[in-house]
């Protein structure tokens, strides 16, 4: 009853600048969005899929649950790539539209499985999306911030219980276990 009340109660939100990664259809990074949009969000959300079937999704989700401030904002990226990152980064402080996030939400996931004895490229790429580009993703906000005088970004981490206890996930554990390491980055750095 509790989870139905806040998915039905309408936040404010027009304060806000999130860059939401990962959010694909029947996604939980879906169901942010869509709260963020009730709340007059200005939201910036990437996709690897950016053909009209997810535009369609996107404009569909936009058209139902958005405030009459909100703003949605779509831009492909790939999560495993330094380069799409940096691109990302780039563009969301340096273009005539500047939109600096003041949060970030970091979901996008590429599906690992296997056992340690399965690890291949595949795997390797998951690792890099989950963790890696998360990683870089924040030090280069981070570092844009910095460079324009200071100022705050949060950041909301896809942590996991999942300490290698399931099997059968390929990278997924470490990855998240990495990213409690984060944030003590974050402290120390």
């Amino acid at each position: 009853e509790a989870l139905h009340r806040l998915i039905e109660k309408e936040g404010e939100f027009s304060d806000l600048t999130v860059l939401i990664t990962g959010a694909s259809p029947d996604s939980i990074a879906v169901e942010i969005l869509r709260q963020l949009l009730r709340g007059n969000a200005r939201v910036i959300v990437t996709t690897t899929s950016s053909n009209a079937k997810r535009m369609r999704f996107y404009r569909d989700i936009y058209n139902a649950d958005a405030g009459p401030e909100a703003q949605l904002h779509i831009l492909p990226y790939h999560q495993a790539s330094i380069q799409d990152t940096d691109n990302l980064v780039d563009w969301l402080f340096e273009t005539e539209h500047a939109l600096r996030p003041n949060v970030i939400i970091p979901f996008g996931a590429i599906k690992s499985y296997g056992s340690a004895s399965d690890i291949n490229p595949g795997s390797e790429a998951a690792l890099r999306a989950m963790l890696i580009g998360v990683e870089r993703m924040i030090a280069r906000v981070g570092s844009k911030i910095m460079q324009e005088g200071g100022g705050y970004c949060h950041v909301l981490l896809p942590l996991s219980p999942n300490h290698g206890i399931f099997g059968g996930d390929g990278l997924y554990a470490e990855s998240k276990a990495a990213l409690e390491v984060l944030m003590n980055k974050c402290h120390s750095e």
